[in-house]
């Protein structure tokens, strides 16, 4: 099984061959947290070794563990671009395995091994290829995320509402009473139509405020702060440096942000033609603007706004 990830450019790439593993005990996998994020225990191949071999090299360095290489996942590459080699073209091959035994410590000193429950690093990788990866691996390939400024419209999978689902419980349990309410909205909140494979969440405050003390909370559960991508509302963001899985939008509970949030989700959930509508449009403007996401989202504008319209009548009905 094999995946491409990104939008190749003009351009030249410098290609790098990786070779990873994915370590799993029970609903738990073995990676390494590093100031930018998750990873798979791995990463490039050096000259003359084999793949067996750079594994067990990498886990040395990366966690201090001896290692047994099983048979392949998958592979997949990307097209990216890389803050050191610029234009970049990673190309991994995963493997399942076992850690034998931690016989040093890790030489990688911002490298720490944990093992974690699948639940709650799903999504979150910092690279798109390795979350689908690990999905491989617990025999979940949920179509989730995409690289950023691309658009894909899927369709529509019920595993994304128990996406939401668990990521709507781990808001609840990092905000505790903070939030009035979160609720599961957008297009892959509403049953059988069409929509990008990114789960949009809202999360209703009395105090906006509130929110910022806990970034720093939120940023170690993989939830980034980007600030107020709209007015009087702020954006959390999970994924890696390219590509999102959720958009987590904050906005006072009861406000006209949130009450059309919760309110076209309900309206096209019970106007099959206007969700019919609605999903042959994105189909449509996907093919049109898949590398332009911004001139996606603007063309939808104008049936958004209608939709809304018919919704605050329908909803005061």
């Amino acid at each position: 099984m094999h995946k491409v990830f990104g939008v190749k450019e003009n351009a030249r790439y410098f290609d790098r061959e990786g070779a990873y593993i994915i370590p799993v005990r029970g609903d738990t996998v073995g990676v390494v947290r590093t100031p930018k994020g998750w990873f798979l225990l791995g990463g490039g191949i050096e000259s003359g070794e084999s793949h067996t071999d750079c594994i067990a090299r990498e886990c040395l360095e990366e966690a201090g563990y001896t290692v047994s290489v099983g048979d392949t996942v998958c592979t997949a590459e990307t097209y990216c671009y890389h803050e050191k080699f610029g234009f970049f073209h990673p190309i991994q091959t995963y493997y399942r395995g076992e850690l034998i035994a931690r016989v040093s410590a890790p030489t990688e000193s911002d490298h720490e091994f944990m093992w974690v429950r699948y639940a709650d690093i799903r999504g979150k990788m910092f690279l798109a290829m390795q979350d689908w990866a690990l999905a491989n691996a617990f025999g979940q390939p949920l179509e989730l995320g995409l690289c950023r400024g691309k658009v894909a419209v899927l369709p529509h999978n019920t595993a994304w509402e128990t996406a939401a689902e668990q990521t709507i419980s781990t808001l609840r349990e990092l905000l505790k009473g903070a939030a009035v309410d979160i609720q599961h909205v957008g297009s892959t909140a509403v049953r059988d139509i069409s929509a990008k494979p990114i789960i949009d969440i809202a999360v209703g405050m009395h105090d906006l405020g509130d929110i910022l003390a806990m970034n720093e909370l939120l940023a170690e559960h993989g939830f980034a702060f980007r600030g107020q991508d709209v007015p009087e509302q702020y954006l959390y963001v999970c994924g890696g440096f390219d590509y999102r899985t959720h958009h987590i939008h904050v906005v006072l509970y009861g406000s006209e942000a949130w009450e059309n949030y919760v309110n076209m989700r309900d309206y096209l959930n019970s106007h099959s033609g206007d969700a019919r509508a609605y999903s042959e449009l994105k189909l449509s403007l996907a093919e049109q603007y898949a590398s332009d996401r911004t001139g996606y989202t603007n063309m939808k504008s104008a049936f958004i706004s209608d939709i809304l319209t018919k919704a605050r009548e329908w909803k005061s009905e």
